[in-house]
């Protein structure tokens, strides 16, 4: 333990220490060693031409429900991706504060049974549920490389990512240039998906 840190909180926007960033690269090197982790997410650039929040509700539907729609719609689309010949699953998702009205766990099952049966809130900040943070540290990275941060420790994180995962860039030119099976035999265990309005 080191002066003023603490493990159960491990996120990529606390890596902007040395110790932090060095913490985070340890986290990275234990996910690219790890045999049975697999990241997969899903990146929407709402400026696109063809995206549009009123496919998610309109009218008098509040904005902080319609996005919280099209954020359960995009979990639904990467999870379906990803549990093809699965059954029976149980999702944990990072217990988080939900805009009223939004059901995450009942639409994610109404839109994945039977390969998720169940949906569970849980606290990454707990040790059994610490593999959660390392979500967080691999979709900083991610973000980071679309939107890049100004701080060192950061941009040399993002780099030292890209060199760990052997993934040149996390934007869309580098990702949609590649075929499905393409991308399944260069990042087997780590994927970004760009979606594009059909």
């Amino acid at each position: 333990m080191a002066s003023g840190h603490k493990f159960s909180d491990l996120k990529y926007s606390k890596s902007n220490d040395n110790f932090m960033a060095q913490v985070c690269r340890d986290v990275i090197d234990l996910f690219v060693l790890d045999q049975s982790s697999y990241f997969r997410c899903v990146v929407i650039d709402t400026g696109l031409d063809g995206f549009s929040w009123r496919y998610f509700g309109g009218g008098p539907t509040p904005t902080p429900l319609v996005k919280a729609r099209a954020y359960n719609s995009f979990a639904s689309l990467i999870l379906g991706r990803n549990l093809e010949g699965v059954q029976d699953a149980v999702l944990l998702a990072d217990r988080l504060t939900r805009t009223p009205g939004d059901n995450f766990a009942d639409s994610i099952i109404a839109d994945l049974r039977p390969r998720i049966r169940e949906v569970r809130s849980i606290d990454s900040g707990l040790e059994q549920y610490q593999l959660g943070q390392m979500c967080d540290i691999l979709l900083g990275v991610v973000l980071g490389d679309l939107v890049p941060p100004k701080n060192a420790n950061k941009l040399g994180l993002i780099e030292y990512a890209k060199h760990a995962l052997k993934a040149p860039s996390f934007e869309a030119e580098y990702w949609q240039s590649h075929s499905r099976p393409q991308l399944d035999r260069r990042h087997g265990k780590f994927q970004v998906w760009h979606w594009k309005p059909q």
